[in-house]
């Protein structure tokens, strides 16, 4: 079921995971049980490998987040997506949110892979993946090493490093916004540096809107974040952002 309405709005919950992962990833298979027990609600985990992992691109994940998962079908009316979304999945979710408001209301990003053009190329340059043609990168979903098409890191440079979901963000004007965009980040990501979440708010900063925007929790962690610390911020995160007041 989805969660109680307010102001006859329904609220429906989603977990995108990130780069060379699955919705079997502990992060996602956790939640899901939570929300299930705590909440009796479904929490959406779709499979963002979108055709294949080997022809995965940001815009397809996009394209299919639009076409088959935050959806409008007929007779549906006030539907709101609250989503958890990790790395290259928090990345996808912000720049969903940027090019289609009024669909997401509200955002826990998980070490989004903000600026993961940079750190793509500072491991190899678009000219020698696409002379390549296709890297192998170890994809967790199968155990394995999997070729990637250059045309990933191609799309990725097609789309802004910092996305602004502005619907979500709040003015400097504004002195009674509400929050909705949430970050826990770990101290020892050596994937995402904890830096470029920071360098997310001051781009929010620099383009008119409050760092209040957006809250901050650094953890001691990597990037996978599943310490037990980090996995029940996350359900704090749910619980006292989302479910307390709807």
């Amino acid at each position: 079921m989805s969660s109680p309405s307010c102001s006859n709005i329904e609220y429906r919950y989603a977990f995108l995971h990130g780069f060379a992962s699955s919705p079997q990833t502990e992060k996602a298979v956790h939640l899901k049980q939570f929300m299930e027990d705590k909440y009796n609600i479904e929490m959406v985990c779709p499979d963002l490998n979108v055709p294949t992992f080997e022809d995965l691109t940001v815009t397809n994940m996009l394209n299919y987040l639009k076409e088959e998962i935050f959806i409008v079908r007929d007779g549906e009316k006030n539907i709101k997506w609250r989503v958890v979304a990790s790395s290259l999945g928090g990345f996808t979710a912000c720049r969903f949110a940027q090019l289609y408001p009024g669909i997401i209301d509200s955002l826990l990003l998980l070490a989004p892979a903000f600026d993961i053009q940079g750190v793509w190329q500072s491991f190899i340059t678009l000219e020698k993946w696409e002379k390549l043609g296709a890297i192998p990168v170890f994809n967790y979903k199968y155990n394995e090493n999997r070729n990637i098409k250059s045309s990933h890191l191609k799309d990725l440079l097609e789309h802004p490093i910092f996305p602004l979901p502005k619907e979500l963000l709040i003015r400097k004007d504004d002195q009674e916004g509400n929050q909705r965009v949430f970050i826990i980040h770990g101290s020892e990501d050596k994937v995402i540096p904890y830096g470029n979440s920071l360098k997310f708010v001051k781009s929010i900063e620099e383009n008119g809107f409050s760092e209040r925007s957006v809250e901050i929790s650094q953890v001691k962690d990597g990037h996978g974040l599943i310490k037990e610390e980090s996995l029940q911020l996350m359900e704090k995160y749910i619980t006292e952002k989302w479910m307390t007041n709807h």
